[in-house]
Order: C-alpha cells, then sequence, then structure tokens
C-alpha cells in the first residue's frame, strides 16, 4: 500500500494529481488534504491499512472505498474552483 512503501494513500496522491490537471490552486489542494484528514482521520496508508485489517475489511473493498471518496473530493474541490 501507499505506492509499495505505506506512506501517503495512493487515492489521496490521485486525487492531488487530478486536482493539479484541473489547474486548481493551492487552497483547493489544501481543502481536499484537510478534508480526506477530517473524514478519513489519516493520510498514511500503512496506517489506514493497519485500522482496515483490524477492523476486519478487505483491502480491495476499503481503498476502492478510499478512491470513491477521493473522488467525490476532487469533484467537490474543482467546483470551488473553477
Amino acid at each position: 500500500g501507499g505506492m509499495g512503501f505505506g506512506a501517503t494513500c495512493g487515492a489521496l496522491t490521485g486525487a492531488l494529481m487530478a486536482l493539479g490537471l484541473a489547474w486548481a490552486d493551492e487552497e483547493a489542494a489544501e481543502s481536499l488534504v484537510n478534508e480526506f484528514r477530517r473524514t478519513v482521520g489519516e493520510t498514511a496508508c500503512a496506517r489506514l491499512l493497519e485500522r482496515q485489517e483490524a477492523e476486519g475489511g478487505t483491502k480491495k473493498v476499503f481503498c476502492d472505498a478510499l478512491i470513491a471518496h477521493c473522488v467525490k473530493l476532487v469533484e467537490k474541490n474543482i467546483k470551488k474552483n473553477p
């Protein structure tokens, strides 16, 4: 996880890359990261996966849900920053 290093969640990293492609400003990126932290509680993949494992879920389902969540965050932050 975490792009193979357990570092920053890949879903979050991809979301930030998508914002960059949409020419969103730094404020939009900060807003996305802050909302991710507020709603998910963590940005580090290794800790997210530890929590998921403790809760008994499967990695694929957990990560797919994070990706879907990040898509919504990107959409929300792009709309704030036309």
